[in-house]
């Protein structure tokens, strides 16, 4: 239990989880005080004199108008259930705040704090009224949290009708930003900004608002932590002034942000295709790895490196059917040798970006014949899967023999209508000498 909160409030998605737990308990504890007194009134439960009861007791004893007497009612116990569902959260709220502070003055509870433990006050102090009070307030500042009814409602209200007027009555702000808060668009907007004045901007001195204290480095040639990185940065920018680099598309998944990038040294430099792999923890990037080819001249196809769509439409794609699809694909072929699974998953149209392999489904299949036949004891180790949209990212340890080093490759993949129809990757050769333990993977 206390690693579950430890992890709630310290790691990614982190503050807004907390936060969002937070209000699911001040909602039910709530809800859980105040409802068995409101069906005492309304129904007569736990000994309670019921509805007639309660408005003849309250109207004739306190003077309360009887439709006063109703809404005192209606909020401790319909109220408490709309509380505990998350509907309509802050004016439920609000609603128990006017009627605590009423009730200390209307029945006289100011003039004592303790309730009266020992019978020796002539009324019920104000204490209980308080931790009420207490509780509401906080629901009034935090709203309902991710798992209200009021989310769900101004999600729908927001796609028929410009209603804000109305949802001032709901939870509607504060809802959308505690519980709304995308910790994936919150992370991929964090290393694209990064990346943007870092590496675009050549400003290695901006490494220390994104870089975490801890920065874990799997480049074969950067020793661990932001200092040796500014350092190598600084070298890289002084070396190549006129550097050019552009984010091809980014795709992330939980706490990890793949960027597909190109770079040239110059404007008349051959391109080269990179990926970065971003590992985010508590708002910092925290951990990397990565891959870097040389693009090949002389392709086999027109199709490029890195042409095509670029994952920024929002699809509503069964991520973990998408990267099942593509691990049988690619573990059946390549270290099942089974090349009858081409044709199960990719289309005759199979567009294909890695530049020294022929487009379409048969460039493929003739590419992984070469392959398994020439190396038969060839194996893949697939070390992460990241999946957005319809986007489905490899980072892979590839090895011809048990002897080989290897290639770190990572090959994204895009999948249409429960087909793979597109492919880049990017190959780099396992370094034998790295400047740090951590391995590419």
């Amino acid at each position: 239990m206390t690693t579950t909160i430890n992890r709630i409030l310290t790691t990614g998605t982190d503050r807004v989880a907390a936060l969002n737990a937070a209000a699911l308990v001040l909602r039910l504890t709530l809800a859980l005080v105040l409802f068995p007194h409101g069906a005492q009134k309304l129904l007569g439960w736990f000994g309670g004199p019921g509805i007639t009861g309660t408005i003849g007791f309250l109207n004739g004893v306190y003077h309360l108008p009887v439709f006063l007497v109703i809404i005192v009612i209606v909020v401790e116990s319909v109220g408490m259930v709309m509380l505990a569902l998350g509907l309509a959260t802050r004016p439920i709220a609000a609603l128990t705040i006017i009627l605590m502070v009423g009730a200390i003055f209307i029945g006289g509870h100011q003039q004592f704090f303790f309730m009266n433990w020992f019978g020796n006050q002539s009324i019920e102090g104000f204490e209980y009224h308080l931790l009420v009070i207490g509780l509401a307030t906080a629901i009034l500042i935090t709203g309902g949290g991710k798992w209200a009814a009021d989310v769900r409602l101004f999600r729908k209200l927001r796609q028929v009708a410009p209603l804000c007027i109305l949802l001032l009555f709901t939870d509607c702000q504060n809802n959308e930003d505690a519980a709304a808060v995308d910790p994936l668009a919150e992370n991929k907007k964090l290393v694209t900004q990064f990346y943007d004045q870092v590496f675009v901007q050549k400003n290695p001195a901006k490494v220390d608002e994104y870089i975490g204290q801890t920065y874990r480095q799997h480049n074969p040639q950067l020793p661990d932590g932001k200092e040796a990185l500014k350092g190598f940065l600084q070298y890289w920018f002084g070396t190549y002034p006129s550097l050019q680099i552009k984010i091809e598309r980014v795709i992330a998944e939980g706490d990890l942000v793949v960027l597909h990038v190109s770079s040239r040294e110059s404007p008349d430099s051959p391109p080269t295709a990179i990926t970065d792999i971003f590992r985010v923890s508590n708002g910092r990037i925290v951990e990397h790895w990565d891959a870097i080819q040389p693009v090949p001249p002389n392709p086999v196809h027109n199709n490029g490196m890195f042409a095509g769509p670029d994952n920024k439409v929002k699809l509503n794609s069964d991520l973990e059917a998408n990267k099942q699809l593509v691990r049988q694909l690619y573990e059946g072929v390549f270290n099942g040798k089974d090349l009858s699974l081409i044709d199960q998953y990719l289309p005759e149209n199979y567009r294909q970006h890695n530049p020294t392999v022929a487009d379409g489904r048969e460039g493929f299949r003739q590419f992984a014949s070469f392959l398994t036949t020439t190396y038969p004891q060839m194996r893949v180790d697939i070390k992460r899967v990241v999946a957005e949209n319809d986007f489905v990212v490899l980072h892979v340890h590839a090895k011809f023999s048990p002897e080989d080093s290897g290639s770190a490759i990572t090959d994204y993949y895009r999948i249409e209508a429960g087909k793979i129809v597109e492919h880049w990757d990017v190959i780099q050769p396992v370094a034998t000498d790295p400047v740090n333990d951590n391995t590419m993977f």
